[in-house]
């Protein structure tokens, strides 16, 4: 991610992914959600790469939602 941003949105279907983890597992993905944001690397399971993934790409596709919408917004400035 190319700006730091202050927060970021867990959609609540999402989190049914929660459901199917260990304790120590949704820790970890929780973690790793942290560090996703803040651009450090963070080791995995695989279960627990697998359940990050679709947080990957939703994190992903609003950053871009964001930005679409930051550029409108100094455009309309």
């Amino acid at each position: 991610m190319s700006k730091q941003r202050k927060s970021f949105i867990v959609h609540f279907d999402s989190l049914n992914v929660l459901d199917d983890l260990t304790n120590d597992q949704a820790g970890l993905l929780f973690k790793a959600i942290k560090s996703y944001h803040l651009g450090d690397d963070f080791k995995l399971d695989v279960l627990t790469n697998v359940a990050m993934s679709p947080f990957r790409n939703q994190f992903d596709r609003d950053a871009v939602k964001y930005e679409n919408l930051c550029e409108k917004n100094r455009l309309i400035a």
